[in-house]
C-alpha cells in the first residue's frame, strides 16, 4: 500500500469502531455517491502537503482532515458545536496505525456556519483538524 492509501485508511478507521458507530453520526467521505440522511451526516476530507516536514523524508507528510457538519437549518449552532466536541474527543492528541504507517491528530478549528448551499434545509459547519503521516 502507497502512504497516500495509508494515510487514508488509518485516518478513517476511528470512523469504522464500534464506538464512532455509537455516536450515530452518519459519517461519508468526500466524494460519496449514494443516499445521505436529509437532516444530519458529516463529509470527510483529507488534505495533504509537506511543508513542515523533511524533504528527504519522503514517507512523511502534513495536512488536515477537513471535516464538513451538515445539521438542520434554522435551529442555532449547537448541535454543530456537540459533534466538534465528539470529534475532537476521537481525533485530538490521538494516533492510528495502519500498514507500516501511523497517523497522528493535533489541534482542531472550528469555522462558523452557513446555510448550505447545495441544500438550504442544511447548515454547514467546518471542522479542521491538523495531522501529520509517518511511514
Amino acid at each position: 500500500m502507497g502512504k497516500y492509501t495509508q494515510l487514508e485508511s488509518a485516518a478513517f478507521a476511528t470512523f469504522s469502531s464500534v464506538q464512532w458507530v455509537s455516536e450515530a453520526i452518519a459519517t461519508f467521505p468526500s466524494n460519496f455517491v449514494g443516499n445521505v440522511p436529509s437532516n444530519e451526516y458529516i463529509r470527510v476530507s483529507i488534505l495533504t502537503s509537506s511543508p513542515t516536514l523533511a524533504y528527504a523524508n519522503l514517507s512523511q507528510m502534513a495536512g488536515q482532515m477537513v471535516v464538513e457538519i451538515f445539521t438542520p437549518s434554522g435551529e442555532g449552532p449547537l448541535r454543530s458545536s456537540q459533534i466538534a466536541d465528539t470529534l475532537d474527543n476521537y481525533l485530538v492528541g490521538k494516533s492510528f496505525l495502519s500498514g507500516t504507517g501511523v497517523v497522528q491528530f493535533g489541534p482542531s478549528l472550528m469555522s462558523p456556519g452557513r446555510p448550505d448551499t447545495a441544500n438550504s434545509a442544511l447548515f454547514r459547519t467546518m471542522y479542521t483538524i491538523s495531522l501529520s503521516y509517518f511511514g
